[in-house]
């Protein structure tokens, strides 16, 4: 979830996208309760959260443009309004580069 080498397909950039949702909204309700208890920690600790949060989201991203055989530059997109509907829609949907490009491996060719 930290790294920024490599390729990731469609199907994996989403199952990971996923768990990682599903992490942060199970740390979001812990942390919330927490709120209650000592709102200032609370608050610092979910500001942490999500930090990691988009840490985790954006090195998944750029793994995917790796797979696209773009750079992870294009990510910078996503912040745009408008052009990052579009943009994230292409990150989904759109097929990634058969065979070796230039970072790295096809992570759907089977290595014996």
């Amino acid at each position: 979830y930290t790294t920024f080498e490599g390729r990731l397909n469609r199907l994996a950039y989403c199952v990971m996208g996923l768990k990682a949702l599903v992490a942060f909204v199970l740390v979001c309700l812990i942390l919330s309760a927490l709120v209650s208890v000592s709102e200032t920690l609370g608050y610092i600790l979910l500001g942490c959260a999500t930090v990691t949060m988009f840490i985790c989201n954006f090195s998944l991203t750029v793994r995917r443009l790796h797979d696209l055989n773009r750079s992870g530059w294009w990510a910078i997109l996503l912040f745009i309004p408008w052009v990052d509907l579009v943009a994230g829609l292409y990150v989904i949907f759109a097929p990634g580069t058969v065979g070796r490009n230039d970072y790295g491996e096809d992570p759907l060719e089977q290595s014996d």
